[in-house]
C-alpha cells in the first residue's frame, strides 16, 4: 500500500513554491570559513523548489544492508569521539552511506544530543531542495537524486553548555508522536529505504 510522507505533504500543500539556498561549495570541501547557518532552530524550516512533491511505498521491518546514516565531529567523516568543554563550539556532520543498486534522493531521522548540548543552526547537503521538521523530534531532507556512495548531508553547530557531562549522539527513528516513527532513505524510485543509524561519543573536557 502506497502512503505520502508527511515531509512530502507538506510540500504539495505549499504548493511546490520557493527556492532552497544551496550551500556553497567551499563548505562541502571543508572550508575552515564558519558556515553559513540556512536554518536556526526552532523554528524549523521549510523551503523547497520545483519538482519536489514525491510519493513513498511503505518501508520495510529491518534495515537494508549497506544503508547507514551516522553522526562525525569532522569534515571527512572518520571522528566519533570529541571531548568539549562549556561554551565551546563544535559540529557534528552526518553522513549518509548507501550502496548499490540504491540511488536516494531523501533521509528522515532524528537525532539524538546529550543533555547540555544545543543546536545554534545547521548547514545542509549542496544539493538539497527542501528540508523540514525538528533534527531532535523528526527531520527530513530531500535532495537531487544521488548515486550510491557516502555523502556529507547535514552538519550542525552545536554548543556546550554549563549543564554538559557528555553522552552519545545517535542516530534514532522520529518519535510516536510525529506519526511516521522511520530512519533511512527515499530512492530515487520513491521506496523507503530503512537504514541502520550510528552513534559518536561526546566527553566533557
Amino acid at each position: 500500500m502506497r502512503r505520502p510522507l508527511f515531509f512530502f505533504g507538506v510540500i504539495l500543500l505549499l504548493g511546490v513554491a520557493g527556492c532552497g539556498e544551496k550551500q556553497a561549495p567551499a563548505e562541502q570541501a571543508g572550508s575552515s570559513e564558519p558556515p553559513t547557518v540556512s536554518g536556526q532552530l526552532p523554528p524549523a524550516e521549510v523551503t523547497s523548489k520545483p519538482g519536489d512533491a514525491m510519493i513513498s511505498e511503505s518501508g520495510q521491518a529491518f534495515p537494508v544492508e549497506g544503508l547507514y546514516l551516522n553522526p562525525y565531529f569532522d569534515d571527512a567523516g572518520t571522528l566519533t569521539e570529541l571531548a568539549v568543554k562549556p561554551g565551546e563550539p563544535f559540529r557534528v556532520h552526518i553522513f549518509g552511506e548507501t550502496v548499490e543498486p540504491y540511488p536516494t534522493n531523501a533521509i528522515q531521522y532524528r537525532i539524538v544530543l546529550p543533555e547540555g548540548i544545543d543546536v545554534m543552526g545547521s548547514n545542509e547537503f549542496e544539493h538539497k531542495s527542501v528540508s523540514t521538521g525538528d533534527p531532535r523530534v523528526n527531520y527530513m531532507l530531500a535532495y537531487d537524486c544521488q548515486p550510491a556512495g557516502r555523502m556529507r548531508l547535514v552538519t550542525y553547530i552545536c554548543n556546550a553548555t554549563p549543564e554538559f557531562k557528555g553522552g552519545e549522539v545517535q542516530m534514532q527513528e522520529g518519535l510516536p508522536a510525529t506519526g511516521i516513527n522511520f530512519i533511512g532513505f527515499v530512492s530515487c524510485e520513491f521506496v523507503e529505504l530503512r537504514a541502520t543509524g550510528g552513534s559518536a561519543t561526546l566527553t566533557r573536557r
